[in-house]
């Protein structure tokens, strides 16, 4: 048997229930605090969002309508944004000018029929804005004392939000008693990274000079000029930010000495040992005596990559430096100072045409250096010591021999066993051997001094100062400098 049943649907009655819009709720719904308790105005917020008759898929938010009637966002205003989050970390924009404000915030939810809850979740975030901070970065200011180029960094936040920030200003030696006098000029709040370069075409008859800007690490010039620059004279580069609010950060400053360049030539100290004084003394002597004027320079306090005397950042400031002079003529103690990277800071200096001279003692270095110093300098390495032989040896009175007809034979006063000789690179120009003593008593004549293919770098490597007096070393500086390096006299 079977038993068949049915149901009757027409006797179902009632009326179809439209979909239900969806409410939506905020982690706080009301702050009252006092003015002196205002909030910062980048927040934290957070909501959510229920529907009684399906689920919600998303949210939209607006922000800042002030004048909103009701204390809501209008429904129909073009600031609502999607999003499918339930929170946010965002900075309540102020109105313009106002240190306070009370900013709407209003967030609806959104359910999977499209449908919005029409009066949302609002409140109103007593806020204050925050000056924004600027302070300059040690490490990317000039030294103390600079000649016609320095670079610059610092450092521009806001805590209510880096996008806060509005613009950066900057200006030069400002007038105390009257800021606003001063010409400042405006930087994209990105700008964090300047360049200024003297301009020696303008130049006042009281030292005040001006200066091209260039922007960022890549050198990109600006617009404008910076003026009230002082030669031979203390100067102060002062910058500030602006929030959107226009409020102003407190004047960040930097304090340094900038020197006239007056010569062509560039003498530069890189002897950090006690008798570094005299060592200058009797090289700046044959400059004086062959009536060659030159800029001085002492790096013998740093080292590259640190140290107060050098500009930095290295890159791209020492190079544009030294490019600002033809020819340089350079003294150190060891291969293994700030000669290490003459590769790097010499780059621009060379390829505008520049010579350099060098007086540095041949002395061992680390594996580690050896490629820095002998791909610059024209040598390939130092020579080798026979099998069975410890050391090169050289005794006072040894001969300095001429390899080039255009310069005299010289003798070594004062011996050596730590100077060693040098391998010429094939295409270098040959100057001076040495006549080296090894431990079996026999000598060996080996190179002391050459210059490179290019002839644009002459590299001597015996201390000069133990050559004897009555040798002619003043007609061999004669045409290392004149004739060969292209050294001009007054």
């Amino acid at each position: 048997m079977f038993l068949i049943s049915s149901c009757d649907t027409s006797s179902i009655s009632g009326e179809f229930k439209e979909n239900q819009p969806p409410r939506t709720f905020l982690s706080v719904d009301r702050i009252d605090l006092p003015d002196e308790q205002r909030l910062a105005s980048r927040v934290d917020i957070t909501w959510w969002g229920d529907d009684p008759d399906g689920y919600v898929v998303a949210y939209e938010i607006c922000v800042g309508e002030n004048e909103a009637p009701d204390d809501q966002c209008h429904p129909e205003s073009e600031e609502w944004e999607y999003t499918e989050s339930t929170d946010t970390t965002i900075t309540l924009p102020l109105t313009p000018g106002q240190d306070t404000d009370d900013v709407l915030f209003s967030v609806r939810a959104i359910d999977n029929e499209g449908l919005r809850d029409p009066e949302g979740a609002n409140v109103r975030f007593p806020i204050r804005n925050s000056p924004p901070e600027i302070f300059f970065d040690p490490t990317l200011t000039p030294p103390d004392t600079t000649y016609s180029i320095m670079s610059f960094g610092w450092e521009a936040s806001d805590p209510d939000g880096d996008e806060d920030l509005n613009y950066i200003e900057m200006t030069m030696n400002l007038d105390e008693d009257d800021p606003d006098a001063n010409d400042w000029i405006r930087l994209d709040r990105d700008i964090n990274f300047i360049t200024l370069q003297i301009n020696p075409n303008d130049i006042d008859e009281n030292g005040n000079a001006t200066a091209d800007l260039y922007l960022g690490r890549g050198m990109s010039p600006a617009d404008d000029v910076v003026n009230n620059i002082r030669l031979e004279g203390d100067n102060t580069l002062h910058v500030r930010a602006f929030d959107q609010s226009e409020a102003q950060s407190r004047t960040a400053e930097h304090e340094w000495y900038i020197k006239e360049q007056t010569s062509n030539i560039l003498f530069i100290n890189d002897d950090n040992t006690a008798g570094a004084p005299g060592n200058v003394a009797f090289h700046t002597a044959f400059l004086d005596q062959l009536g060659i004027t030159y800029d001085y320079w002492d790096i013998s306090e740093a080292l590259i990559p640190s140290g107060n005397v050098l500009p930095t950042p290295f890159d791209p400031t020492l190079p544009l430096v030294l490019a600002q002079w033809d020819h340089i003529y350079y003294i150190s103690n060891s291969l293994e100072r700030n000669l290490l990277y003459a590769l790097e800071f010499t780059s621009d200096f060379l390829a505008e045409g520049g010579s350099m001279f060098i007086n540095i003692p041949s002395r061992g270095i680390s594996s580690q250096n050896e490629d820095a110093v002998f791909n610059f300098l024209p040598f390939s390495g130092f020579q080798e010591l026979p099998a069975g032989e410890s050391r090169f040896i050289l005794f006072p009175n040894t001969e300095i021999e001429s390899q080039n007809a255009s310069i005299p034979d010289l003798t070594l006063a004062s011996g050596s066993q730590n100077t060693l000789p040098l391998v010429p690179e094939g295409d270098a120009n040959l100057f001076y051997n040495a006549e080296f003593t090894l431990r079996g008593e026999h000598e060996i004549s080996r190179l002391i001094a050459a210059s490179n293919n290019d002839q644009n770098i002459l590299f001597f490597g015996i201390d000069m100062r133990d050559i004897t007096e009555d040798s002619p070393l003043d007609q061999t500086m004669e045409y290392f400098l004149l004739d060969h390096l292209g050294f001009e006299t007054n």
